[in-house]
């Protein structure tokens, strides 16, 4: 059983659905969080309702499901590039067995719906899509976050902090137990004790895993 935690931006609130059941927002396909997840051995993980209402509009354009390859893995995984969008549950890898033709219609299709940040180039992967939603124009780079601020990147910063030993729950939110847990990640490892997950804490935490 995988619990999946959807972050809403419009509220800024944290969903919590069950893996043996379809996901919300998604209608023009069938999601489960365990399609999500795929290989990755995991009890929990995490996306935003932007993801999902993302590839449900890519489903309506493409006119039937779009078969999901790989999307969210956890940060102890290392399976990608440190900061990947992978890890905050905001990419998708879709469409691999397609014939070339189908996929070069799925990544224009991807472009024209406008709801992704980065397509990626047919070069790149040649056979698969690979979409995802950034935080900025840079890609590979995590949101500065600090004290009340809750997104998917929380859950990323929550689940390194806990791979590094401290005691946290998955809540998407910088709450009081996250501030202190990454005030003493910066004291321990000579950072600048700020209290913010900003580009020298993050490259920290990707460092030491």
């Amino acid at each position: 059983m995988i619990t999946l935690f959807v972050y809403n931006q419009a509220d800024s609130r944290v969903e919590i659905h069950p893996s043996d059941g379809e996901l919300p927002y998604v209608n023009n396909s069938r999601l489960t969080a365990q399609q999500l997840t795929g290989k990755e051995l995991t009890a929990v993980a995490w996306t935003d309702k932007r993801l999902l209402e993302a590839y449900d509009a890519l489903c309506g354009l493409w006119g039937g499901p779009i078969r999901v390859n790989h999307a969210f893995c956890r940060f102890r995984s290392g399976m990608h590039k440190a900061q990947s969008a992978h890890y905050a549950g905001l990419a998708m890898d879709l469409g691999r067995g397609m014939n070339i033709s189908d996929l070069n219609r799925l990544r224009v299709l991807a472009v024209k719906s406008g709801d992704w940040s980065y397509v990626e180039p047919a070069h790149i992967a040649p056979t698969w899509v690979h979409v995802e939603l950034q935080p900025g124009k840079k890609r590979y780079s995590y949101p500065s976050l600090s004290a009340g601020d809750s997104s998917a990147y929380c859950f990323v910063l929550q689940d390194a902090l806990k791979a590094m030993g401290y005691d946290l729950a998955f809540t998407g939110s910088i709450d009081a137990a996250t501030l202190r847990a990454l005030k003493k990640f910066q004291h321990e490892f000579n950072i600048p004790v700020s209290g913010r997950a900003d580009r020298i804490t993050w490259r920290a935490l990707f460092q030491t895993r």
